[in-house]
């Protein structure tokens, strides 16, 4: 029953946050949305059939051990599970977001594993398509489908990641949804715009204080890395007023209450870490970082070719992002280059999968270069930028003609 409701969920909730696209766009979002619920079906099926585990035998420790910390759930009551049964479940006292998930669709369901890999579909796409919404009020329809196909099809390690028993794929979805909301309120605040609804601009910052939150239970420095660059953001962009640099101040303060603790704790583990001669990496870990693993030594074959096309992508990302360097200087840049550093330059190896963050950043960039090409960029299509920034879709773009619509549900 679970399962059967998180499946209407997936197609349902995806293909609302959608509807202001045109049929054709949305015939192709539900062909990829089925296309991901019918593979993982099968794949998840056939795996239980053939070996009777519903996880690949690879030697993946990650994915066995989710599994067997969360089994122990089994007899507790639906979300009757505590902090401190978490922590002795996982034998850790941080990033237990993802085992709370799996331990309360255990207490839900006979088949958890199963319900999970359903619903972490509708996390991805739910963060996806909302994270289209926005790139469709800034490039136009058409390269808000490109970035969509560029994420779900030729970039295929998402689907790979919500098969296995990861969490990485709802870190990316609550990265893309925290993108979304960032970029949304973020544009009025830089050019200091009285944004069009404050409520709903309130509303918006204080739902990104609780995906932040929840990110932060699930992979710490992801979101304390997006904090610090928007902090950086307003450093360098500048432009706001006293009462707005009160406001952000008191929004970083409350979310401090929240992070801080984590990123405390996971900052001494690190340095733990580099103790022992593993952590300082240096910049050769940072450019292996970006690229690893060469190709023909990637762990998983099946996801071969979605490496090679994303190394090929990587000089366009690169030429994109310094072909328009001014309006690229956002808290987009300040991300990637922290994220480059604590992963390459921290953590130490490929991290391939802890990576897959800044890839729709990536996206974003290249995105960006072609709506310039095309003249459909938002800086090129509205005039009066403080009367449009707020309204989702100030200027439709479909088929070369600019079309003024007066849909002003703007927020993702």
């Amino acid at each position: 029953m679970v399962a059967f409701f998180s499946i209407i969920l997936t197609i349902w909730v995806p293909m609302r946050i959608v509807k202001p696209f045109n049929s054709s766009h949305k015939a192709i979002v539900l062909t990829v949305l089925l296309a991901y619920i019918i593979g993982i079906s099968v794949w998840h099926f056939t795996l239980i059939k053939r070996t009777g585990w519903p996880l690949v035998e690879d030697g993946s420790v990650d994915t066995w051990t989710y599994y067997e910390d969360t089994r122990v759930f089994t007899t507790y009551s639906p979300f009757s599970i505590t902090k401190g049964d978490l922590v002795r479940a996982a034998n850790k006292p941080a990033h237990l977001g993802y085992h709370y998930f799996l331990g309360t669709l255990t207490t839900l369901t006979y088949n958890p594993l199963y319900a999970s890999r359903i619903l972490k579909i509708l996390f991805f796409f739910s963060g996806l398509t909302c994270l289209m919404r926005v790139w469709r009020t800034n490039f136009g329809d058409k390269l808000a489908v490109y970035g969509f196909v560029f994420l779900t099809v030729l970039f295929a390690t998402p689907f790979y990641q919500i098969f296995r028993n990861y969490r990485d794929s709802i870190i990316l979805a609550l990265f893309m949804l925290s993108m979304a909301i960032l970029d949304t309120v973020l544009r009025p605040i830089q050019h200091s715009i009285e944004p069009v609804n404050k409520s709903k601009t309130t509303f918006l910052w204080v739902s990104l204080l609780v995906v932040l939150w929840v990110l932060s239970c699930f992979r710490f420095y992801i979101a304390f890395v997006v904090l610090i660059s928007v902090g950086i953001h307003f450093v360098i962009a500048g432009g706001l007023g006293a009462k707005k640099r009160m406001l952000l101040l008191t929004f970083a303060t409350i979310l401090s209450v929240f992070v801080l603790p984590k990123i405390i704790g996971a900052t001494l583990s690190i340095m733990a870490r580099a103790g022992s001669g593993r952590s300082i990496y240096g910049i050769y870990g940072m450019f292996r970082g970006v690229i690893t693993p060469i190709p023909w030594q990637h762990f998983v074959p099946a996801l071969i070719p979605a490496h090679c096309f994303y190394l090929l992508s990587l000089p366009y990302v690169f030429f994109a992002f310094f072909a328009h360097l001014k309006k690229n200087l956002t808290w987009h840049l300040f991300f990637v280059g922290a994220m480059i550093m604590v992963l390459g330059g921290l953590l130490k190896g490929s991290q391939e999968r802890k990576r897959t963050a800044i890839v729709p950043v990536f996206v974003m960039w290249s995105l960006s270069n072609m709506a310039h090409k095309r003249g459909t960029h938002i800086s090129q299509r509205v005039g009066n930028f403080e009367e449009q920034i707020y309204i989702d879709e100030p200027y439709g773009y479909d088929n070369s003609d600019i079309q003024i619509e007066s849909d002003h549900d703007c927020y993702v």
